[in-house]
């Protein structure tokens, strides 16, 4: 039972350092909707954009997974932000 333990420890002190997750706050998700709804873009057309199947996005924006760095860097370049504005470690 205390690697069980462990690994719960682990995601929840990952989760507070990367900022997605800070006091309850899913910066990620509601900073990427936000980006996405200024361009007036749909999900299933920044999926595209992004080269994923919709279904995954709507993941990230519901904070249930995170894109890898390559596509969090794609992402930030886009919408001309920071990584650290996208994961709510700055202000735009």
């Amino acid at each position: 039972m205390p690697y069980v333990t462990n690994a719960i420890t682990i995601f929840i002190i990952s989760k507070n350092l990367s900022g997605t997750m800070k006091d309850g706050d899913n910066m990620f998700g509601k900073n990427l909707r936000q980006l996405r709804e200024s361009k007036g873009l749909k999900q299933n057309e920044f999926a595209k954009v992004l080269g994923v199947e919709r279904s995954r996005y709507n993941k990230w924006e519901q904070e249930v997974s995170e894109p890898n760095y390559k596509v969090l860097c794609q992402i930030a370049d886009y919408f001309h932000v920071t990584t650290d504005y996208l994961l709510g470690r700055e202000k735009q």
